[in-house]
């Protein structure tokens, strides 16, 4: 019976590769089998969970394409495709554009990747989505024509956001993803949960879920924006014209008078605001007081930044805040909802000034109840925040965390699916992986797909480990120059293309600092990631170019002259300092290597990005030989077999 259900599995993914890549479609070695794999795993064995280890070159891409158009033409299971970034994404919706996939489609995030070609904006402030114009109503082609509205026949978003909604098979960023399946109502959201995930880059997932719980309050920014709200709505008169009940008031307020007065007089120990027996009406929409009362919110974060119920409370007082002014919005909206909106020429300076704030706020709002959510399920003592004062723009930002990940990550992308099929080539140690990824949540036990074996030749590959000297905090300061020399030496051996990892920002402008004109000039150093997208772009246009930086380790595709050696100068250890790195560990005893291997893995694959390709790695932190020594089982067999010892 087995033996049939495999062949039967077998023959719907050759007919299916015939239907739609062709007769002269050829696998590459192991790819038919780990494309059986998962769907054996969903259809026959019952599996919620299956892990397929699959290292550069096996084809990732066409893997989890091919069993996503199986399992939704033969067994009518829709799923999505989830990738951790752009150039991901891009590599997936090339093949689904070339090949032509009718049932697939795909959509990036509206903010920063499309523009609105009627008012030139990003489509984040078009003119549909300041008037919160429902994606209902827009595909909707009379309602489109008589409200002027038939930008969107020809508006790039709209047509890809349709047909992802329509498709069998949708391809999106998991930070979209989780917008969807998260933040937008239940009743009304086009993309509905499907039966299969396919989680790319898989490893990615506990970070990209922390970045999504994970609110930031900037005390500047963030007070003017709210403040913004507030004098819009006293400036207009929108409460006397629009609020018939001033008890509907009252009813939304009441943290004011019952709760915000008693939990600052506490904090500060002192009387700063009226007594609330004296406040009335007119003292909601006392603009000053309001702001007065947020920013004594934000010095109370820093004054009790390690005090976890004192932070969890001011995060209850801001939340209700946050809910009151949410109030305000939904009066705000319903006015300009009132008005003839959709031509914007109805709306003056002010008006679309607070309809971006409008949109600003929805997602700010949404960041904190999520994030109180989580701390109040998975416990306080997982609270975590951190803060930093800007000293040039006199600005402090707030990061909140929540250290239980596996939690997190449970409550926010696994349980949106029944089935989850996890992809990456740094998986890492399987019990650390499925302890942080929180598939102990789930009910089944999950398949795993042992490490694929890589095809290619790492002949001309060897992976140099020279340990003489440290990156460690007690040897950084007298071996960081020792080790700055050996990479002169090595890039001026070289005339190629290459990369250097430095761990960290501030490594990598002492060493540009540092470099002889020469070399510097050679140097692509960038200071943030909208920065890397530029620098990558010129570097490949400079045939002897070596980028340098601390965020180079995966998403970018360097195959062949491109990249023709790499040095790792630091072992990229996460921040020890950092509260949550230290929480972390204590949650997750294995965590703080098995994550370190692990980027150390996707910063080597770097360089050979094919069967034909190769490209020489020096590891120059002597920090590296305990560290692999621990979790030696982590590294594939076509890194272990490389790595050549130099002693001097």
């Amino acid at each position: 019976m087995k033996d049939n259900e495999l062949n039967n599995i077998k023959n719907n993914i050759l007919e299916w590769v015939e239907d739609n890549f062709g007769i002269d479609f050829e696998f590459r070695q192991y790819q038919l089998e780990s494309i059986m794999f998962i769907i054996k795993s969903i259809i026959t064995d019952n599996r919620e969970t299956s892990i397929i280890e699959a290292p550069t070159g096996s084809g990732k891409s066409l893997i989890t394409i091919i069993a996503a158009g199986v399992l939704s033409t033969y067994y009518e299971l829709k799923s999505y495709i989830l990738c951790s970034d752009l150039f991901l994404w891009q590599q997936y919706a090339d093949i689904i554009d070339n090949k032509k996939l009718k049932k697939f489609g795909y959509l990036k995030g509206s903010i920063g990747n499309y523009t609105c070609f009627m008012n030139k904006q990003d489509l984040s402030n078009s003119r549909c989505r300041l008037m919160k114009i429902s994606y209902n109503l827009l595909k909707d082609k009379t309602w489109c024509e008589r409200n002027f509205f038939n930008c969107v026949n020809t508006c790039v978003y709209m047509q890809q956001r349709f047909r992802a909604e329509r498709s069998d098979v949708t391809l999106l960023t998991y930070q979209l993803w989780l917008y969807f399946m998260n933040i937008v109502n239940t009743e009304n959201k086009s993309f509905q949960t499907r039966s299969v995930i396919f989680c790319d880059e898989c490893h990615n997932i506990p970070d990209i879920v922390q970045q999504f719980c994970s609110p930031v309050i900037n005390d500047v920014k963030d007070k003017n924006k709210l403040v913004d709200i507030l004098k819009y709505i006293s400036e207009e008169n929108l409460i006397v014209n629009n609020v018939e009940n001033i008890n509907d008031v009252y009813k939304y307020n009441s943290f004011v008078k019952e709760f915000m007065f008693k939990k600052i007089q506490n904090m500060y120990k002192q009387n700063t605001i009226h007594n609330k027996n004296t406040y009335n009406y007119n003292d909601i929409f006392d603009t000053d007081k309001i702001k007065n009362i947020i920013s004594q919110v934000y010095e109370g974060l820093k004054l009790y930044h390690d005090d976890q119920e004192q932070l969890l409370d001011i995060l209850n007082l801001y939340s209700n805040i946050l809910n009151f002014i949410n109030y305000i919005c939904t009066i705000i909206q319903d006015n300009f909802d009132d008005k003839n909106i959709y031509n914007l020429k109805n709306l003056n300076n002010d008006d679309m000034t607070i309809l971006k704030r409008l949109n600003w706020f929805n997602t700010y709002i949404n960041s904190f109840n999520h994030y109180i959510n989580a701390i109040n399920t998975s416990g306080l003592e997982h609270l975590i925040m951190e803060y930093n004062y800007d000293s040039e723009t006199a600005e402090t930002v707030y990061q909140f965390n929540c250290a239980k990940e596996d939690y997190l990550v449970n409550q926010y992308v696994l349980k949106h699916a029944k089935n989850k099929v996890l992809l990456s080539a740094t998986v890492g140690m399987h019990h650390a992986f499925d302890e942080n990824l929180g598939i102990k949540y789930t009910e089944q036990k999950c398949s795993y797909l042992s490490k694929i074996p890589s095809t290619f030749n790492f002949d001309k590959s060897p992976i140099y480990f020279i340990p003489k000297y440290k990156m460690s905090y007690y040897n950084k300061n007298t071996d960081f120059p020792e080790i700055q020399k050996i990479c002169f030496k090595i890039l001026s051996a070289t005339n190629k293309r290459g990369i250097i990892h430095t761990g960290s920002y501030e490594n990598a402008k002492l060493f540009y600092n540092n470099a002889p004109k020469e070399i510097q000039k050679r140097l692509f150093l960038y200071g943030n990631s909208k920065q890397k997208e530029e620098i990558i772009k010129d570097f490949k246009n400079v045939t002897n170019g070596v980028l340098i930086g601390p965020t180079l380790t995966e998403g970018i595709d360097l195959p062949d002259d491109y990249c023709r050696f790499i040095i790792l100068m630091k072992v990229p250890y996460p921040n020890i300092t950092s509260k949550i790195v230290k929480k972390k560990i204590e949650l997750f005893a294995d965590w703080y290597n098995n994550t370190t291997s692990n980027i150390i893995i996707q910063s080597i694959g770097r360089g050979v990005r094919n069967e034909n390709d190769y490209c020489i790695t020096y590891i120059l932190d002597g920090c590296f030989g305990n560290l692999y020594q621990q979790t030696k089982e982590q590294y594939p067999k076509y890194i272990q077999d490389r790595i050549k010892i130099l002693y001097k």
